[in-house]
């Protein structure tokens, strides 16, 4: 082991992966034993000093997914914006009809006036119209 101060322990490897150390320590240079302690320290090195680069990412992950539910909740509010308008229109829509039709039977003494309550009287509004479709 060299410099490193370590505690000997036995280490039962399957054969498969054994030879596969053993080609990578020749490759590199080192030592069976020195090999597996470089890889083992990698490994927890690694998990302990995570990637500034993957810090950021995360982050920029992070603020996308609130930024995500921002939006759902402003496409949530227009929506019911939107449903509001179109109640607001067969509302006026019913008023208009109602308004034609009733100047229609009493008698309006006016040609412009007839021919607005005729147009009116007219009006065709969907009362029950589909909601509209949500996207996933």
């Amino acid at each position: 082991m060299g410099d490193h101060e370590g505690v000997r322990i036995t280490l039962r490897l399957p054969e498969g992966l054994r030879d596969q150390v053993r080609a990578s320590s020749v490759e590199t240079g080192r030592s069976l034993n020195a090999e597996i302690v470089a890889r083992l320290e990698a490994t927890f090195g690694s998990l302990e000093n995570e990637d500034p680069q993957l810090e950021i990412l995360h982050g920029y992950l992070e603020q996308a997914q609130k930024e995500r539910g921002e939006l759902v909740d402003a496409l949530d509010n227009f929506e019911r914006y939107l449903r509001g308008l179109a109640d607001a229109h067969r509302t006026l829509a019913i008023m208009a009809r109602t308004v034609g039709k009733v100047f229609l039977t009493d008698g309006v003494s006016s040609e412009v006036l007839k021919i607005m309550a005729a147009g009116l009287s007219q009006i065709n509004i969907d009362v029950y119209p589909d909601p509209p479709k949500r996207r996933p």
